[in-house]
C-alpha cells in the first residue's frame, strides 16, 4: 500500500486543443461599428456575424473596454437626432 498521495490529471484537461485560442485583433472602426450596431439594439449574435467576430469575441471586449457606457451614449444621441 503506498502512502503518498500521487494525485493524476484526468485527460481532458491535457487535451490540447481545448487550449485557449488567440483572439483576433479589433480595429477601432470595427469596434464603432460594433458600438453602433448595439446602440441600434442589434442582437450581438448578429453583431459578431456582421462584424466578422466570434460571440465570445464580442462579449469579451464588451467587457474588457467597458463598452455598455459607450453603447448606451450612442443609443442616447440616436434617439436625441430622431425626436429633432
Amino acid at each position: 500500500m503506498n502512502l503518498i498521495f500521487s494525485p493524476t490529471i484526468p485527460s481532458v484537461f491535457l487535451d490540447s486543443s481545448r487550449a485557449a485560442k488567440p483572439r483576433k485583433i479589433w480595429h477601432a472602426k470595427v469596434i464603432r461599428r460594433f458600438i453602433n450596431l448595439r446602440a441600434l439594439a442589434v442582437p450581438i449574435e448578429e453583431c459578431a456575424v456582421i462584424v466578422g467576430h466570434t460571440l465570445e469575441d464580442c462579449i469579451h471586449i464588451i467587457e474588457e473596454h467597458n463598452l455598455h457606457e459607450a453603447i448606451n451614449t450612442r443609443r442616447h444621441v440616436l434617439i436625441k437626432d430622431v425626436m429633432r
